[in-house]
């Protein structure tokens, strides 16, 4: 009589060990699912703000090398009137109109650049973005386990039960 007990215990023990088991588990690949999206968001946001930094800097560089340009062109302008040369026609006009087109050519070769180097990060940010939502659709999966887990440590526990319960029927006697 008490055989078919202790089967039942040791059976219900081990379906409580095996859920205890599954629900570790699960919330250990849960919790670093999560952990993979944090950082992952983390990273993004990290390059995000480079590009920003990127543009930045080109915005800077771009106002020194205006500044720089338009003081060199400053200096030739007075170099030249100095020299008593005419400054409103001729030659002398169209090499002050060339350097006006350099600066400006300096300036969108920089302002490129800057974009380029953005767009660099923010093509990382947006794989960064992607493989955050596939940890977070992991740490979802991970919960979704959770359901056939119960499922089958109630279906275990049923047949324990019905071991348990064959084994205290009385015999027949016919």
């Amino acid at each position: 009589m008490c055989e078919p007990i202790s089967t039942g215990i040791l059976s219900g023990l081990n379906v409580f060990s095996g859920l205890n088991s599954g629900l570790q588990q699960e919330r250990a690949a849960r919790e670093a699912a999560k952990q993979s999206a944090e950082m992952a968001a983390n990273d993004a946001a990290l390059k995000r703000q480079q590009a920003q930094n990127e543009i930045a800097k080109g915005v800077e560089e771009r106002s020194r090398h205006m500044r720089a340009g338009l003081l060199a062109q400053g200096e030739a302008r007075n170099d030249l009137a100095a020299g008593g040369f005419a400054l409103d026609s001729g030659s002398n006009l169209s090499l002050l109109a060339d350097s006006a087109e350099e600066i400006q050519h300096g300036a969108s070769r920089i302002n490129q650049n800057a974009a380029q180097n953005a767009w660099q990060y923010l093509a990382g940010a947006a794989g960064d973005d992607n493989r955050q939502i596939q940890y977070q659709n992991q740490a979802a999966r991970a919960s979704d386990g959770r359901l056939g887990l119960l499922l089958d440590t109630a279906s275990k526990t049923a047949n324990s039960l019905a071991e348990i319960n064959k084994g205290l029927r009385p015999k027949d006697k016919t």
